[in-house]
């Protein structure tokens, strides 16, 4: 077990992150929608968010030996990028419909996964994680800002809220604040306090939007519309026929 207290508070908000996506996770599965895929989409997000943050609640709370350690850090970054590649298949999914999110699911996940890779060559520095991150947050940010404003998606101000939320928390982990709250934080546990609170908001925007599609067409959401076929009459296929 570390004796630093700071790393203790990290493994504690990282564990208090875990907690909050187990419950998540389990409210999402129960909850009854139309957009099943959609809401399998997200559950992804929570069970690999999840799982990173108990495996960052085990790499800063126990003292290990250096090879168990740098198998936790691969671990750790590789659920974080499967986290990236789920959420941004929910963006898709929003923004262009079912169809393309399916799609594009595989090659997202593989870039997902990729990710872990370069950050696990480049040293394993988080600013990686951090600067990808905040790519597909901006990416997320657009996409849920328009729906809010063209209230298209029921939740996706929420969704937005969150994601504002999320690139602050970026912002702190990369800083070298730290504050004393009963007990000391450094940069990385008040980094996991701020990401609470937008994960909080993005799961409210999830479920709200979700609530809402019960019983309507997965595509009605959508932030970008493919107008149907135009169809013709069988006297106009006849008249053309003719000519």
């Amino acid at each position: 077990m570390s004796d630093v207290p700071s790393e203790l508070t990290t493994a504690a908000t990282h564990a208090a992150i875990a907690l909050l996506c187990a419950v998540a996770l389990q409210r999402l599965l129960v909850l009854p929608v139309n957009q099943r895929w959609k809401r399998s989409i997200w559950a992804w997000v929570l069970a690999c968010l999840g799982m990173a943050s108990l495996v960052g609640a085990a790499v800063h709370a126990i003292v290990s030996p250096p090879l168990l350690r740098t198998a936790l850090w691969a671990m750790l970054y590789a659920s974080l990028g499967l986290t990236l590649a789920a959420f941004l298949v929910g963006v898709l999914f929003d923004a262009r419909g079912e169809s393309l999110a399916r799609s594009a699911a595989p090659w997202v996940a593989a870039g997902g996964t990729g990710f872990g890779v370069l950050t696990i060559v480049s040293g394993g520095s988080f600013a990686v994680f951090v600067a990808i991150e905040s790519v597909v947050m901006i990416a997320g940010l657009v996409v849920y800002g328009a729906l809010a404003l063209t209230r298209r998606l029921p939740g996706a101000g929420l969704v937005a809220v969150g994601i504002v939320v999320t690139v602050l928390a970026g912002v702190v982990q990369t800083s070298r604040f730290s504050l004393v709250l009963f007990v000391p934080f450094d940069h990385n546990g008040l980094f996991h306090l701020v990401q609470l609170v937008g994960t909080i908001l993005l799961v409210m925007g999830i479920r709200r939007g979700l609530s809402s599609a019960r019983g309507r067409p997965t595509t009605e959401a959508t932030l970008l519309r493919i107008p149907p076929p135009r169809r013709h009459s069988q006297s106009t296929r006849a008249r053309r026929w003719r000519r």
